[in-house]
């Protein structure tokens, strides 16, 4: 089972675009916890808008979509499965997480670690 999310080199990455923030959180094996689910991202919206938030892997290839909505304002959270769109189980390894709204978008990178 995975144990964590590192984050890439940088200290815990806040990006903040267009009325938009998200945080990825760190995962750990507590009891209470959802089977098969890392802990996502928390994110803030100040305005109403069309958000997506998606993950893809070293190959540019999307494995999740988190969130693909249009969100009024106030904060969320956005799980992260153990599985990409295919039913597969994600391979330790570094990730892209990228946030888009119709104002503005940004990404991050985080690494996966059993």
């Amino acid at each position: 089972m995975y144990s964590q999310i590192v984050k890439g080199l940088l200290p815990i990455l806040l990006l903040i675009i267009a009325g938009c923030s998200t945080t990825p959180t760190s995962f750990s094996d507590e009891p209470g916890q959802t089977p098969g689910v890392i802990p996502g991202f928390q994110y803030s919206i100040d305005k109403t808008t069309h958000v997506r938030l998606w993950v893809q892997n070293s190959y540019r290839v999307t494995v999740a979509v988190l969130v693909d909505e249009v969100k009024t304002p106030g904060n969320y959270y956005a799980s992260v499965p153990l599985t990409d769109l295919s039913g597969r189980r994600l391979t330790e390894g570094m990730y892209t997480y990228h946030i888009k709204t119709q104002y503005q978008s940004s990404s991050g990178v985080f690494y996966l670690h059993k």
